[in-house]
């Protein structure tokens, strides 16, 4: 049996570890962790989430789509409607 080189055991090892965690949460392994993380992970502040912006509500008629074409419309158009 061949050994892998100094430089290649890292890797390997990364790579059965993360195969191995796969294995153990498609057989349903990780339950127990995945959903309390997941709250976890929901609670924590996002960078940039709150946005202090308008927010535009546009009804879109026949007419619009016969006058601007089909959506999705190009940003120019989208910034006619909001000015």
């Amino acid at each position: 049996m061949s050994k892998l080189p100094s430089a290649l055991r890292p890797s390997a090892l990364a790579f059965a570890a993360g195969g191995a965690m796969t294995l153990l949460w498609l057989a349903g392994g990780m339950r127990s962790f995945d959903l309390p993380l997941g709250d976890l992970l929901l609670r924590l502040p996002r960078p940039g989430a709150a946005v202090d912006a308008p927010v535009f509500a546009v009804l879109v008629d026949d007419a619009a789509i016969d006058a601007l074409g089909p959506l999705p419309w190009p940003r120019a158009v989208e910034m006619m409607i909001e000015a």
